[in-house]
């Protein structure tokens, strides 16, 4: 109902603190954090009085295929950020699949994108289930609120290709050169600062991740057979800057 209709406003409880018993939320990281949740909601709706961060709990608007094997899945959010990096990111299905699994999961502003093993058709439809308080790898917005819950949420069938998409990304944050290449494949970014490159095959699998500081770096071929792989660019605070299909020939 809260798609349809903007007035209703669903409140994300799915990373608060229970209590030892499962049935109730402790009052410190619980209840105290559902009550500023609806107080700021009331102050904003009722009193007009303006926010100074995000307070809408991050729900799904969205769900489309922007190629064959890439399923993008947009949130109401400014940007979706990563609680813990350094666990995976979990408890999304897809349904009517058949064998297409996902391969990678990551973000993009406010997208969740999803890397699968293969073209999955059309009529599938994508669920994300909670997580548990401790488990500490669910997604939140820039206000730290969570995001919802949503059950087989429909894919858009026909295959889109957009301007918010991973790979149409990279054009206006960094160039990748040449591309097909062979001894080596240039790097060039907008900004000198510490950024981390991730090669990973093409099944999404991480072969290997360099650390420079510049905004220009060249990753050799060498050791890698000709194919295709992705090449994936992130800043120091670990937020994705971009990525892009690459072909070693």
């Amino acid at each position: 109902m809260a798609v349809n209709d903007t007035t209703i406003e669903i409140i994300s409880t799915s990373a608060l603190r229970q209590d030892s018993g499962d049935l109730h939320f402790d009052y410190k990281g619980g209840y105290e954090e559902f009550g500023n949740r609806v107080y700021n909601l009331i102050t904003r709706d009722v009193y007009k009085i303006k926010p100074t961060r995000e307070i809408d709990s991050p729900m799904i608007i969205g769900a489309y295929l922007s190629d064959s094997t890439t399923l993008v899945v947009i949130e109401k959010a400014d940007s979706l950020i990563q609680h813990d990096k350094g666990l995976p990111i979990q408890n999304y299905e897809i349904e009517n699949a058949g064998s297409v699994s996902i391969d990678t999961i990551y973000l993009v502003k406010n997208k969740i994108v999803f890397k699968l093993s293969k073209y999955p058709g059309r009529g599938i439809t994508v669920s994300y289930l909670a997580q548990y308080t401790d488990s500490a790898n669910w997604l939140t917005n820039t206000g730290d609120i969570e995001t919802v819950c949503f059950y087989e949420h429909i894919v858009a069938d026909s295959i889109q290709g957009v301007a918010t998409t991973a790979n149409e990304l990279v054009a206006s944050t960094m160039k990748i050169y040449p591309n097909p290449f062979h001894n080596q494949i240039n790097i060039a970014l907008n900004t000198v600062a510490k950024y981390f490159v991730q090669l990973d095959d093409i099944t999404g699998r991480k072969l290997d991740e360099i650390e420079f500081t510049g905004n220009q770096y060249k990753l050799s071929a060498e050791g890698l057979a000709k194919g295709l792989y992705f090449l994936r660019v992130f800043d120091n605070e670990r937020n994705q800057v971009g990525t892009i299909k690459i072909m070693c020939q």
